[in-house]
């Protein structure tokens, strides 16, 4: 046995008992004794283990045992959640708690004549569907660019002056414009010019084509089958007529019309000469002293293969150097992409040169910003100067902006 697994082992009692102890520490009207009890449930698919993102809790009263999904993988909130919920079974208990609990319907679209229009076609998904509200809103975005188009709104500057009003008035414009407009041979139409923005130049055409798959592939999404052909759709998406070689003509939806373009392969391909280990020493040289959070971001990316928008938020909570892991989980900066939460394990080197950085009482983000950024909301945009106390969008746009 070696030396490193002698501490281990040595050191276990002592970490049983210090979980123990925060267990015992708190009454249960208190919300850190709820913290120690949250779990992760898991499920098997195809004879895979997966673990669901978001926190569930077994609470056990009156003689009665019950597992509730706290629909958070905010630790923080859901342990507050499930103090909520022990609280009303003392007061009120079994029956009212879980009639509270029961989720509320919500009122449907009424649409009182002619068809629907983009707006009102986005808030039908927006209550029907389950989609997170950054994909709703990048959707969307998609959906009425497309619009604005066919139907020739103005398309400048002013859509993007959030200040002023210009942002909304934009979209009060987009958002009366007929779903029954979008045919496939506008769509065809707005196809064509955005593609001749590539010109004669390969590579151009290349990024342009891949720009546009994006946004045709995101717009799509909205009218996917497991959006609209939900029972409680309210909207009827209209079908057009179209020519058929073979039946003479055919009714389809507008997107059933429209191909995505050739991106070429998106494998990346280093340059010559260029290895993964030079790109450590290079880093570590250049940029541990005088750009270290780059450096930072360098290893938390490019050596334990976090995403950018992870990166980006990390907290030096999420790093565990008793078994060398950067845990993924949801908190109140950011929501892991569905499936991509769980436990990456590094070498201990790298956790050790990670943890160089932090000063001791540290405890927010490992990669500091002190860049002016913006924070991204539904009606528009304010300038904050970015931190260490930064919120999530400031944090994410960080990186971008640099």
């Amino acid at each position: 046995m070696s030396a490193s697994e002698l501490v281990e082992q040595a050191n276990a009692p002592s970490a049983i008992a210090k979980e123990s102890e925060a267990k015992r520490s708190f009454p249960k009207t208190h919300a850190n004794y709820w913290k120690a009890r949250l779990e992760h449930r898991t499920f098997t698919r195809y004879g895979k283990t997966y673990e669901v993102p978001e926190w569930s809790v077994r609470i056990h009263f009156g003689g009665v045992r019950k597992s509730f999904d706290l629909e958070s993988g905010n630790k923080e909130e859901a342990a507050t959640k499930a103090r909520d919920i022990y609280l009303s079974l003392v007061a009120k208990g079994w029956a009212a708690t879980l009639a509270e609990l029961k989720p509320k319907a919500s009122l449907p679209i009424e649409i009182t004549a002619g068809d629907a229009t983009v707006g009102e076609f986005l808030a039908e998904v927006e209550r029907t569907s389950n989609l997170k509200p950054k994909t709703f809103r990048r959707y969307a975005q998609c959906l009425r660019r497309v619009a604005a188009h066919i139907q020739g709104v103005k398309m400048d500057a002013s859509r993007y002056d959030y200040r002023t009003g210009g942002l909304l008035a934009w979209r009060k414009q987009v958002d009366v414009i007929r779903l029954s407009t979008i045919s496939p041979a506008a769509v065809a139409d707005w196809k064509l010019d955005y593609l001749r923005r590539a010109t004669n130049d390969s590579r151009r055409k290349l990024a342009v084509n891949r720009s546009f798959n994006t946004w045709l592939r995101n717009t799509k999404s909205l009218f996917s089958s497991a959006i609209i052909n939900k029972p409680n759709f309210k909207i009827k998406v209209p079908k057009f007529k179209v020519p058929d070689g073979q039946r003479g003509e055919r009714e389809v939806y507008w997107f059933e019309t429209v191909d995505f373009e050739k991106a070429g392969s998106m494998k990346f391909q280093a340059p010559v000469g260029i290895t993964y280990e030079d790109l450590v020493k290079k880093a570590r040289k250049e940029l541990r002293s005088e750009n270290p959070e780059a450096y930072k971001l360098f290893l938390l990316c490019m050596c334990a293969g976090l995403r950018r928008g992870e990166a980006d938020v990390c907290l030096w909570s999420q790093l565990r150097p008793d078994d060398c892991s950067i845990r993924i989980e949801s908190n109140e900066f950011i929501e892991p992409k569905h499936g991509s939460g769980g436990t990456v394990y590094v070498d201990p080197a790298l956790m050790k040169e990670l943890l160089s950085f932090k000063a001791e009482g540290q405890k927010n983000f490992v990669v500091n910003s002190h860049r002016l950024a913006y924070v991204v909301g539904l009606a528009g945009r304010e300038w904050h100067l970015g931190t260490e106390e930064s919120s999530r969008t400031e944090k994410a746009v960080w990186r971008r902006h640099r």
